[in-house]
């Protein structure tokens, strides 16, 4: 916000993890996990959905304490 643009971003969290960019640990790292809070809902989503159709799913009746509150 300070600079009004992403010019700073130099690599990805996979570039970093995979190899591909290494990290200039003389400089302030930055990480913005915004977003992948709905990918896990989606990837979540999906493995259940896959679940359901090979009929390995497994109900918890009581997993959750309370459902109402």
């Amino acid at each position: 916000q300070q600079t009004g643009n992403r010019n700073f971003v130099t690599g990805t969290l996979a570039e970093v993890m995979l190899g591909r960019r290494s990290v200039n640990r003389s400089r302030p790292i930055i990480f913005s996990p915004f977003g992948m809070g709905i990918l896990d809902v989606a990837v979540g989503k999906w493995v259940y959905d896959q679940a359901v159709a090979a009929g390995r799913d497994q109900r918890l009746s009581d997993f959750f304490y309370e459902t109402v509150r």
